[in-house]
């Protein structure tokens, strides 16, 4: 692991898509979520991230039922953006369980669509990834 100096440190830092901590540290599955590094944003300039901090909102937790489906699922070795679309699909795919209720549906599309809304803040800091 490499130490970064302070004037590194102040400059970057580490963006969570699964903001606001304290919306999602809650339960061990939510955590877990939050924390997986394939939903983290490593070393972002501090301007971008306060920036999209600013432009988005923050990102609503899934049910319970749902988010325990997809701790158990989500890899830890995607890229950030990547691991956005497989936190979709994942939420997409627990939502269709014969006993998820009509709220939880909505509350999933909801953590769906303001994660995504991230992606061209996070697009945006990380160009030699995504060119096209």
């Amino acid at each position: 692991m490499m130490v970064r100096s302070m004037m590194e440190r102040y400059k970057t830092n580490d963006h969570h898509t699964a903001h606001n901590a304290g919306f999602w540290e809650g339960h061990y599955a939510t955590r877990g979520i939050r924390e997986n590094p394939s939903l983290i944003v490593q070393d972002m300039d501090v301007k971008a991230h306060n920036f999209l901090h600013k432009m988005t909102a923050a990102v609503p937790t899934p049910s319970i039922h749902v988010a325990q489906f997809v701790v158990t699922r989500l890899d830890r070795d995607f890229h950030v953006l990547d691991g956005i679309d497989e936190y979709s699909r994942l939420v997409e795919q627990a939502i269709k369980h014969p006993r998820c209720k009509e709220i939880e549906k909505k509350l999933a599309h909801l953590s769906i669509e303001a994660m995504r809304a991230q992606i061209p803040y996070i697009r945006d800091t990380q160009p030699k990834l995504y060119l096209s």
